[in-house]
């Protein structure tokens, strides 16, 4: 699909075809770029060898594809630009992901461009794609941390101790770049960072709340972005999943974005 060959690079925006210059640049023959076709269509079927061994119907069509981010912000509805919605997650990694008519890109390198699933000869429809490396993976730390001994604390009860601690946590800063490069950082590695901890003063709650809070913020540079880029976010919309399933992590992300 165009939308697939846009998520690896391998399409010409300006052109709206593959890009030969980079296939040529790469030595890549443009026999092995199959033919393309609609994200979505009726025009693809299980090949005979594959619906056998799967004992599948030869006759079933496959009408969709794309990947993961296009597809979920395809479920949440975000298919247009006009109305500045945005869909985001935030599972091991959270993203934000916008809709626009225009070929926007980053100087800098920071954000994907995707042909959406909705893209067209008739209207240009392109994902803008920003990621934070840091998201669900650090609550997950945080809970292998905490419960090492023997301990069993579970995400319900981390979120409610998170609920106990007052917003800024009592001063701790959490920045959550601790899993590897970061291309909102253009591609830095500058590691997790925990700061300022007062023995006296400052509890699990405190630490698990700035968890959170460093999350929000840190997804927020992305917003910060597509404000620069002039791409609208007027509503956001999100799956009932992962830590948009703490009620606390929402009501911070709610009252930060």
């Amino acid at each position: 699909t165009e939308t697939g060959l846009s998520e690896g690079v391998f399409w010409d925006f300006e052109e709206k075809e593959i890009n030969k210059k980079l296939l040529e640049y790469y030595g890549i023959p443009s026999e092995l770029i199959a033919e393309t076709v609609p994200a979505i269509g009726a025009d693809v079927t299980i090949r005979d060898d594959i619906a056998e061994k799967l004992g599948l119907s030869k006759d079933i069509k496959i009408t969709y594809r794309a990947g993961d981010q296009p597809n979920n912000a395809f479920s949440l509805n975000v298919l247009n630009p006009g109305p500045g919605e945005v869909a985001a997650t935030a599972g091991t990694s959270g993203v934000i992901y916008a809709v626009s008519d225009k070929n926007v890109f980053d100087k800098k390198s920071r954000i994907n461009t995707f042909l959406h699933v909705n893209n067209n000869k008739q209207q240009a429809r392109n994902g803008i794609l920003i990621i934070n490396n840091g998201t669900g993976i650090l609550y997950s730390w945080l809970k292998k941390i905490l419960n090492t001994g023997g301990a069993n604390l579970d995400y319900e009860l981390m979120n409610e101790l998170a609920d106990q601690a007052d917003p800024g946590a009592n001063g701790i800063h959490f920045f959550p770049f601790g899993n590897g490069a970061e291309r909102v950082l253009e591609n830095k590695i500058i590691g997790a960072q925990l700061l300022n901890i007062d023995f006296n003063q400052h509890t699990t709650k405190h630490i698990v709340r700035a968890g959170l809070e460093g999350i929000v913020f840190a997804l927020n540079i992305g917003f910060e972005m597509l404000s620069d880029m002039k791409v609208p976010a007027k509503t956001i919309r999100v799956g009932h999943a992962n830590l948009f399933l703490s009620e606390t992590f929402r009501q911070i992300f709610t009252n930060v974005t």
